[in-house]
């Protein structure tokens, strides 16, 4: 029984372990406030951002006047505009809405602020402007129910992952030393399965490493950056390049420490096994 429970959970650990590690680098590098914050700013978001409105801007207009004018106000505003703590409010609701997790899952953007700046450039361009102009502007807030998204399992399962992530690491370690457990009940001997699994492990952490480098950012997010040449192509391939640099040098090490750490402990628990088998009696002397 005790062999059998340290092959079970041997088999169950060199699943779990490289999807724990996926889970751990996507949690530290992407998936937390700070986290989501640094990487804007790491790729050039937020100026990449105005590119990408102002070129959406030129494309899906045309050459009417009220268009042309429409134009250069945005862009006037989109040269003067610091958007970024605004998207980094944002950040921090979408963050406490995954916490809460309950009822309408609400993200509410204030533009008010940004709708007077545009007056304020449009004014600045054309005194004589109609009084009701302000309403052909954007709206004073932007307000997303992500509640009532298609796919609602989606929101479900990061709000579970995000709010449960120091548990399900708790578990993990539950899981390792169990399986510790049992595979020194049968004999030290037993140990080698324990490295060995570990040894498996670690290299198919560093099998994601080499994933990564086959990634082609282009084919990826092609139904998504081919609409119209916007510049948003630049921004997805900053984000994938971001993600790529970071999770490679986690799971390097990653996969470093595991498979040397395994390797020692292969070699160590071998010379044991072999001189406890060596000192055991093949026979009983009366």
């Amino acid at each position: 029984m005790k062999k059998f429970l340290a092959w079970f959970l041997g088999v169950l650990l060199v699943i779990i372990t490289p999807v724990m590690v996926f889970f751990y680098n996507f949690k530290h590098v992407v998936f937390s406030p700070e986290a989501t914050k640094n990487m804007l700013i790491q790729i050039d978001f937020y100026n990449q951002a105005k590119s990408v409105i102002k070129s959406a801007m030129l494309e899906a207009g045309d050459n009417s006047a009220e268009m042309q004018f429409m134009t250069q106000v945005t862009r006037m505003t989109m040269d003067n505009y610091n958007f970024q703590p605004k998207i980094e409010a944002v950040i921090d609701d979408f963050y406490a809405g995954l916490v809460k997790n309950n009822g309408d899952f609400l993200i509410t953007i204030n533009l008010a602020d940004i709708k007077q700046l545009m007056m304020q450039n449009a004014l600045a361009l054309d005194k004589d402007l109609p009084s009701d102009f302000s309403e052909l502007l954007i709206p004073d807030q932007w307000q997303v129910n992500l509640s009532k998204s298609s796919q609602p399992w989606i929101i479900s399962t990061l709000a579970f992952f995000y709010n449960n992530f120091a548990v399900i690491l708790i578990v993990y370690g539950i899981l390792v030393l169990l399986f510790l457990l049992f595979s020194i009940l049968p004999g030290i001997r037993y140990l080698k399965l324990f490295f060995a699994v570990f040894l498996i492990s670690g290299v198919l952490i560093f099998l994601q490493r080499a994933l990564w480098w086959l990634v082609n950012p282009r084919a990826i997010f092609s139904s998504i950056t081919d609409q119209g040449n916007t510049g948003l192509q630049i921004l997805m391939e900053n984000l994938t390049v971001y993600l790529r640099t970071k999770t490679v040098i986690l799971l390097t090490w990653e996969s470093a420490v595991m498979v040397m750490v395994s390797i020692i402990g292969l070699i160590i628990f071998s010379f044991l096994g072999q001189n406890k088998t060596k000192n055991i009696p093949l026979y009983d002397k009366k």
